[in-house]
């Protein structure tokens, strides 16, 4: 069994005991995901090169993990173990979904994201309907759905970029690739993703 296998164990077993309410669960949740999360939190601020202070990254964390625990756990409970990804991946998912939300609700009028000028979308209601619900979990499925047409190889690098928060330079010698390839293959990656996406939303408006 690989170190990958051993993690993915883990999780699944934390999952386990965090959806039968074991008291000691959940803190141990947050203390395995508190830095991953504080992380793609960061890491979307910057890319939308959006103000932030260190009081509201924290409060944001907080809203994350709150998210978690909200409707008996009904975000953790939508992760399906079967499609071959980790937990750790549905929690980056959900974590930036919700700082984008954030983002959106107090946006500028314009934003620099991957060096593209970007007008941000409206400014959302602090509280979402139904109808925006339901929108947001389809969009994760789409997501997971995606992630699961690509390739071993395609998906190890996901994982390593996107969980691990490995920066181009140690990605490259992890996966004996050159610093070019990492940037081309991310991009390739990314755009895979959005194909996929689109696929599957075309059959499922045709069902």
């Amino acid at each position: 069994m690989t170190r990958h296998d051993d993690l993915r164990t883990e999780e699944l077993a934390l999952l386990e005991r965090l959806l039968r309410g074991e008291s000691s669960a959940f803190s141990e949740f947050y203390r395995r995901y508190q830095r991953l999360v504080a992380s793609c939190v960061r890491k979307v601020f910057f890319k939308w090169s959006f103000d932030f202070t260190e009081d509201e990254i924290d409060d944001l964390i907080s809203t994350v993990f709150l998210g978690f625990l909200q409707d008996d756990y009904k975000k953790l409970r939508m992760f399906d173990p079967e499609r071959g990804y980790r937990l750790s991946t549905w929690v980056g998912i959900i974590t930036t979904n919700a700082t984008v939300d954030h983002i959106r609700k107090n946006a500028r009028p314009t934003v620099s994201f991957d060096d593209t000028e970007r007008k941000v979308a409206p400014a959302r209601s602090s509280y979402a309907g139904p109808e925006e619900e339901i929108e947001r979990e389809e969009e994760s499925r789409l997501l997971l759905a995606a992630i699961a047409t690509l390739s071993p190889g395609d998906r190890e690098f996901l994982e390593l970029a996107y969980d691990a928060q490995l920066p181009p330079e140690e990605l490259g010698a992890r996966l004996g690739l050159n610093i070019n390839t990492v940037y081309s293959k991310k991009n390739k990656i990314i755009h895979k993703l959005m194909d996929a996406v689109a696929q599957l939303s075309t059959v499922r408006l045709k069902r």
